[in-house]
């Protein structure tokens, strides 16, 4: 009797603590982070109660919503697991799961949305992003990165009832080194946006994977992009993601290499001519818009030569002559214009550089030659503010800004009308030391530049005759580094142009047939590294890598001409002929571009 009544309470006991309030079962998701299952216990902060997990990270099971916000995920099992149907990964700002354990596994129908970004870096041997289930992204940038497999619906190499990828108007970058980078899905969908990179890149035969030009499924890096149109024209016509990579061959009245890319909102500029007939030759309302002048360029008309509404720089080392026969050859409204280390030249009837005259247009110019005309109502005028770094005006005499007429004027308070030179100090004394170098092919040495007075190292040009350049490659610097390529004779030629003229010092180099002694010989292979093709003229391949790298090209005058980061592809196309020095994983190679 005693063990019944015992028994009765705690029966009891245990009914009063369910009927208590707030004491509810947890209720666990199949929803799991770093490996770690996601509960009603710790769904609300789960960077609080995982280890691994920073940010803002909350899972709402009303809604199947995850959201990560400046989340960092580190993976040591897997980074996102799923199985919920109609779960949606939220994103807010930038997110990163990374790490050597699977990226984000997803088996049930899943959607990855919002504003932000997400970049899953897989370092393991396996997915980047792994989904059985139907899989969409949209309206969001994701990027992912994988040795083996980039994003896929791969299960056991077969692609049985696999389920379809959706990405709609969203950006992608994806990339598996070893199997593929977009593949294996029941069907590829692009709603609102197209495959941008590389070269020929298309959906495959059932559009279950991305290929190459023969078929063969992508293992380098595709670029998907939104479809946009940009708040940027060019002779009237506005500038879209389906045009950016090449808008000479799209525009009519534009010619040489012309391009915009949007992620660095740069607009480059390669021995380019824009002959306008429909509107501005360039206008722009992209903030932080950078156009970069490669090269000699020029932009003519009748309209206005270049229209800016937002922040703009346009940067050098190349120049841009901007001729217009209609009001302005460049008008900046309510906003301000950077002209940096390049040279510009402006002409135009009624004014060379105009402001808007309001209490906004700043005009700054540093380290950079500019000469402007306006010849009715000023030649730089219209600005509240003008700046120089690094420069100044130097001629006429005596010209300079006037803050009350808000335009540069001569020595008398005058609007000037005539050119106005906007120029660094004159550089008259320019030497390098030795005069003479001789050294082994390979082999690398210093030369030292000298230059009367101090002015910022980047005017320096350097060169070699024309058709040497293969025989030495020219780092620049104070010292600059010459190393040496093949035998033969050449001349190393530094050069700054100053606004009235060139001043320039010479070196005569001879290199030697066989290599220094302890310095790497150049190559197209080395310390396990290897180039294909060699020459090349669109991909170049680089064998051995053991993962990412950073890689600089530098061309025979040792400028840099392009740099970022490479899984064992390198896209050269747009590089002009020549030899070239490849920089990565601290080893040196040389290729030609024919």
């Amino acid at each position: 009797m005693e063990n019944m009544r015992l028994l009765r309470l705690v029966h009891f006991l245990l009914l009063a603590a369910l009927l208590a309030p707030g004491s509810v079962w947890a209720e666990d998701y199949a929803l799991e982070l770093n490996g770690v299952q996601v509960s009603s216990e710790n769904c609300g902060d789960l960077a609080a109660a995982i280890e691994g997990v920073e940010g803002t990270v909350s899972y709402d099971p009303n809604s199947t919503t995850l959201t990560l916000r400046d989340a960092r995920v580190s993976a040591a099992v897997s980074g996102i697991r799923a199985q919920i149907e109609g779960l949606t990964i939220r994103l807010e700002g930038e997110n990163t799961v990374e790490g050597a354990g699977l990226g984000i596994s997803l088996l049930a129908e899943t959607t990855i949305t919002g504003p932000g970004r997400l970049s899953v870096e897989h370092t393991g041997g396996s997915s980047a992003i792994f989904a059985t289930g139907q899989l969409t992204i949209e309206g969001c940038t994701l990027v992912a990165r994988s040795n083996e497999w980039g994003i896929t619906g791969r299960d056991k190499g077969k692609r049985v009832d696999n389920k379809p990828l959706i990405i709609r108007n969203a950006n992608v970058r994806a990339t598996g080194r070893k199997e593929g980078s977009i593949f294996a899905f029941g069907r590829i969908v692009l709603d609102g946006c197209f495959i941008a990179a590389p070269s020929g890149a298309r959906l495959g035969e059932g559009e279950h994977d991305v290929v190459n030009a023969d078929g063969e499924v992508l293992k380098e890096e595709v670029v998907i992009r939104r479809l946009e149109d940009y708040d940027l024209w060019l002779n009237g016509v506005r500038v879209s993601s389906t045009t950016s990579g090449d808008l000479a061959a799209a525009i009519e009245g534009v010619e040489g290499t012309v391009s915009y890319d949007a992620d660095s909102a740069t607009l480059t500029l390669r021995g380019a001519t824009i002959e306008a007939s429909r509107g501005a030759g360039i206008r722009s309302g992209i903030e932080g818009l950078t156009i970069r002048l490669e090269g000699e360029n020029a932009v003519g008309g009748d309209e206005v030569g270049m229209h800016f509404s937002a922040p703009t720089t346009i940067a050098g080392p190349g120049s841009i002559d901007v001729k217009s026969g209609g009001p302005h050859a460049i008008r900046v409204v309510r906003t301000s214009l950077t002209v940096d280390g390049c040279s510009l030249a402006a002409r135009a009837e009624k004014r060379g550089i105009s402001g808007d005259a309001g209490d906004v247009e700043q005009l700054t110019v540093r380290n950079a030659t500019v000469r402007a005309a306006g010849l009715s109502e000023g030649s730089i005028a219209g600005f509240r503010a003008i700046g120089f770094v690094g420069c100044g005006v130097v001629a006429p005499v005596g010209a300079g800004f006037d803050e009350g007429r808000r335009a540069v004027v001569d020595a008398d308070g005058e609007v000037l009308r005539g050119e106005v030179v906007i120029a660094p100090p004159a550089v008259r004394r320019l030497r390098l030391s030795p005069a003479r170098l001789e050294l082994g092919v390979g082999e690398e040495v210093e030369l030292e530049v000298s230059y009367e007075p101090e002015v910022d190292a980047s005017r320096l040009r350097w060169d070699v005759p024309e058709g040497y350049g293969q025989i030495v490659a020219i780092v620049p610097g104070s010292p600059a580094r010459i190393r040496g390529l093949e035998a033969g004779e050449t001349r190393v030629r530094v050069r700054v142009e100053n606004w009235d003229g060139v001043a320039e010092a010479v070196c005569d180099v001879r290199v030697r047939a066989e290599p220094g002694d302890d310095t790497p010989v150049v190559g197209q292979s080395v310390a396990g590294l290897s180039l294909s093709p060699n020459p090349v003229s669109g991909v170049l391949r680089i064998g051995g890598l053991s993962s990412r790298a950073r890689a600089t090209v530098h061309n025979a005058l040792g400028l840099k001409v392009l740099e970022g980061y490479t899984e064992g592809a390198l896209d050269v196309s747009g590089l002009a002929e020549g030899v070239y020095l490849l920089r990565v994983e601290g080893q040196t190679l040389r290729f030609t571009k024919p």
